[in-house]
């Protein structure tokens, strides 16, 4: 049966598990970039070890999405010629393995090892097998026609980070509950405040915090295109658009909020990063999902209403306090979102004359449009020909590169079955809050997802193993969410 929620219980584990995560990843910045190398390659062992042996495996998920995720730009280095990155275990000459390739393979030998696949089974995401038996089927041979002379990357190159999606098997069937979704946001939820000190200490010295304990970091510092000058564009934008959805969830169950207001402060400090970026889509995606927020929450109305009230005094607080100055905001920060506004308001002369969009309308479109046409029906696979002409910037088109617009249709099948699937589990009878509000929440991310897919962002066929890693936890969570419904009415009956 269900144990009672204790709320000193859980403010317990809270801090427990923050205090363990400080140490794990403070450990992995001293490992990567003050300790010899064999340091770095033991230490990051251990920590699998631990994973082996846990059973709190929220917090393994939520290490590996800190860290996957580059906050403040630490851990960004991924090139094998690189001297200070996470370990890259060679295992024979052509073949080698990254922490995040170990960390799941482990995590799926630990499901099967243990038996943990017993009496679970997958409830959600059925229509994924229609997509899978086309990639197999269609995408996989394509790579080989096709071929791989445009870029030299064989096929395990070219197709490794979707293996990434694998880590759903090991999430669903280790996370043991809805309960441990909710710690797992918690441990996201720091990782917004190192995010914001390293953009206000980049506004005000020009220079990443990264930089304390890396000097030769290859990022680089992201010119306003607008204004000139230093951009506070930070890494691990999708680190905080999960902290965004965990301070949603804690204003939908507000038994997890371990302060009353909580969720309140997260999603500000979130917002305040997204701001400060100067980044339009990082912006209009949380937006988009409080849109989302307003159609599923009955109480969304007078929750945006004290949220706003309480924007404005951080606000007044934050300027106060000289984090930056009124001045610089409205000179360095705000142009670029005033520039979009008078763009959708009809003023600015069109999107063609708009910042960045112009070069991607004119040169990125009509480069990957005429990629597309190579194999428009069944795509050009994870051929060479696709990671010539992959384009971050052009959202579901990356899809219909890999895919074709059949493969697309499918794509957008799972996709739509996926949503249609969470609401049902969320409205079933035995549906507890806890799980409810997991299921409720990842439909409202995917309002802003959705956006992101249809104008810029690829979140589901790039190459970006964040992003998998992102997609594939939040499937696993509605998993693992609708699996709990399905024990409350086992338990009902049995009872």
């Amino acid at each position: 049966m269900y144990r009672p929620h204790s709320q000193s219980a859980f403010r317990k584990t809270v801090l427990q598990d923050f205090l363990q995560m400080t140490a794990c990843v403070g450990g992995a910045v001293f490992a990567v970039y003050i300790a010899p190398s064999y340091v770095n390659l033991l230490y990051f062992l251990v920590l699998l070890g631990l994973f082996w042996r846990s059973k709190n495996d929220y917090f393994w998920f939520a290490f590996f999405l800190i860290l996957i995720n580059t906050p403040a730009n630490l851990f960004f280095e991924t090139s094998s010629a690189a001297t200070r990155r996470l370990p890259l275990y060679s295992i024979l000459p052509g073949l080698s393995f990254s922490v995040y390739d170990l960390f799941i393979l482990l995590g799926i030998a630990k499901v099967y090892y243990f038996k943990y696949y017993i009496g679970k089974k997958f409830t959600v995401s059925k229509s994924a097998k229609f997509l899978l038996f086309y990639i197999f089927l269609v995408s996989i041979p394509m790579s080989f026609i096709i071929g791989f002379e445009h870029t030299g990357n064989g096929f395990l190159n070219n197709f490794r980070p979707y293996f990434y999606y694998t880590l759903v098997i090991p999430f669903f069937f280790l996370v043991n509950s809805s309960k441990d979704i909710y710690k797992l946001g918690y441990l996201t939820v720091p990782y917004v405040l190192v995010t914001l000190i390293d953009q206000l200490y980049l506004l005000t010295t020009g220079k990443m915090l990264a930089t304390l304990v890396n000097p030769d970091t290859v990022r680089y510092v992201v010119e306003n295109t607008i204004t000139g000058g230093a951009r506070a564009y930070f890494t691990g934008y999708l680190l905080l658009f999960y902290a965004f959805l965990f301070g949603l969830q804690l204003r939908m169950n507000r038994k997890y909020e371990i302060v009353s207001g909580f969720g309140y402060l997260v999603i500000i400090l979130t917002f305040t990063a997204f701001i400060l970026s100067a980044t339009r889509s990082y912006l209009m995606m949380p937006l988009m999902a409080l849109f989302g927020y307003v159609l599923y929450s009955k109480r969304a109305a007078p929750d945006l209403v004290k949220l706003s009230l309480i924007t404005v005094v951080f606000a007044v607080i934050f300027f106060s306090l000289n984090l930056i100055s009124w001045e610089s905001f409205m000179k360095g920060i705000w142009p670029r979102f005033e520039a979009f506004f008078n763009v959708i308001l009809g003023g600015g002369g069109g999107l063609q004359n708009f910042d960045t969009v112009a070069s991607r309308l004119e040169t990125d479109l009509p480069e990957l449009w005429e990629a597309v046409q190579y194999s428009p029906l069944v795509g050009a696979g994870f051929s060479g020909w696709f990671r010539k002409y992959i384009n971050d910037d052009l959202g579901f088109l990356n899809s219909v590169l890999v895919l074709g617009w059949v493969g697309f249709a499918f794509l957008l099948n799972f996709i739509v079955f996926f949503l249609k699937d969470v609401n049902l589990w969320a409205s079933k009878k035995y549906a507890g809050k806890d799980a409810k509000v997991i299921l409720h929440s990842i439909a409202i991310l995917f309002f802003g997802i959705l956006l992101g897919y249809a104008t810029t962002y690829d979140f589901f066929t790039v190459m970006q193993i964040e992003r998998i890693y992102f997609v594939a936890i939040l499937v696993g969570s509605a998993e693992v969410a609708a699996n709990d419904i399905k024990e409350r009415k086992k338990q009902f009956f049995n009872s």
